[in-house]
């Protein structure tokens, strides 16, 4: 996941872990990326979504075979 984090536009990732790992709300987090709310909530919910996604299908291939 760390490869994946460093192949992020910066304005993603700065997104994402300003939420995920300094708990930071949704509104604090465009003001200081100087983007709309609805752009910070674009862009974390793709990366979420598509790791989840992601991470579902890898396991469906391990259990299944």
């Amino acid at each position: 996941m760390r490869a994946e984090l460093q192949n992020l536009p910066e304005a993603s990732r700065a997104a994402l872990l300003m939420r995920a790992v300094d708990g930071m709300p949704y509104e604090e987090i465009a003001r200081v990326l100087d983007i709309s709310l609805a752009a910070v909530k674009v862009k974390i919910y793709g990366l979420v979504s598509r790791w989840l996604g992601y991470e579902i299908y890898n396991r469906a291939e391990y259990e299944c075979g």
